[in-house]
């Protein structure tokens, strides 16, 4: 979708190539945000849903589940250090059983919640 903000009078680019049905995204496409950023994945109701990959202009990926347009049951989440995160998702947040490696070496496998290592798990370092 290409759209002229007058009140800036920049143009923001913005692309969605897959399927449209009603005016909405649906099935398998590809979203192209003014940031840069770009989804690839399934889309239901203009939303992501089912596995999509996600990948930002600095090298962040996310690699999973999408439910109603945010991150939901298993994923993977990689940062541009290279840490990465490999678990469970709720409503964009690590959230149930997970292991956080960091590229120092370091490692937490075990419980999170709203993105906080809680409950049981093992850290290692």
């Amino acid at each position: 979708f290409f759209f002229n903000d007058t009140a800036t009078t920049e143009i923001y680019t913005q692309a969605f190539v897959g399927s449209v049905r009603c005016v909405q995204e649906t099935g398998i496409g590809s979203y192209y945000m003014n940031n840069g950023a770009v989804h690839k994945g399934n889309w239901a109701n203009d939303k992501q849903n089912g596995y999509g990959i996600e990948t930002w202009t600095d090298g962040t990926v996310y690699e999973g589940n999408y439910v109603d347009g945010k991150k939901e049951g298993k994923g993977k989440f990689i940062w541009p250090d290279r840490s990465e995160y490999i678990g469970e998702f709720k409503e964009n947040k690590l959230f149930g059983k997970g292991t956080q490696k960091w590229n120092d070496g370091r490692q937490y496998n075990g419980d999170w919640e709203n993105n906080n290592m809680h409950g049981s798990g093992e850290y290692i370092w």
